[in-house]
């Protein structure tokens, strides 16, 4: 009784999130290849990767009426 309670709980979160991916909304970032790096801007995120050391710098841009702040990060991705 308990092992087909489990296996329904999987079928439906399984259905959920199938539901959830083809529902969502996707986004596409405008890309640039630039002297090696690519440069992606989506919304108010701009990154840059060099293609060979596979690091990424991050900008996220948030605005308001009189003010634009600048937050950015970075990371390494090893591939």
């Amino acid at each position: 009784m308990k092992m087909k309670r489990n296996i329904f709980g999987f079928v439906v979160v399984l259905l959920y999130s199938m539901i959830c991916l083809i529902i969502a909304n996707t986004t596409y970032a405008d890309t640039y290849n630039v002297d090696g790096y690519t440069v992606s801007q989506n919304n108010n995120i701009i990154s840059v990767t060099d293609s060979q050391t596979g690091l990424s710098a991050y900008l996220d841009i948030i605005e308001s009426k009189d003010l634009v702040l600048h937050r950015s990060g970075l990371s390494l991705f090893i591939f």
